[in-house]
């Protein structure tokens, strides 16, 4: 009876851990990587910040998502049609969970 005493209460408590170790910490570690880099983009110029952003999100949002910003994704980006560049960079932000930061001063 006394080993039961100490086995249940350690049975309770591992399994929720080895459930969260197992599938949500490699889960959150992937989200910090990719938004550590996409953060790291801040120091290149904002035009070619957009661009990457624009392709990432074109390469991972769904069809729907992103005809939802212009008829034609990827042609837009390639045309460089500013406008449909800057929504694809936001949906990539948005699917992130990242806000848009500010340019950071550049000297000249």
């Amino acid at each position: 009876m006394a080993q039961l005493a100490v086995t249940l209460p350690l049975l309770v408590a591992v399994i929720p851990l080895y459930l969260i170790a197992t599938t949500w910490l490699p889960l959150r570690a992937r989200w910090i990587r990719r938004a550590t880099g996409t953060r790291r983009l801040d120091r290149m110029a904002p035009e070619a910040r957009t661009r990457i952003l624009a392709l990432r999100a074109l390469t991972s949002v769904s069809g729907r998502r992103l005809l939802e910003v212009h008829d034609d994704p990827a042609g837009a980006w390639e045309g460089n049609d500013r406008a449909a560049v800057a929504g694809l960079a936001a949906l990539e932000l948005r699917r992130l969970g990242l806000r848009p930061t500010a340019s950071p001063a550049r000297s000249a």
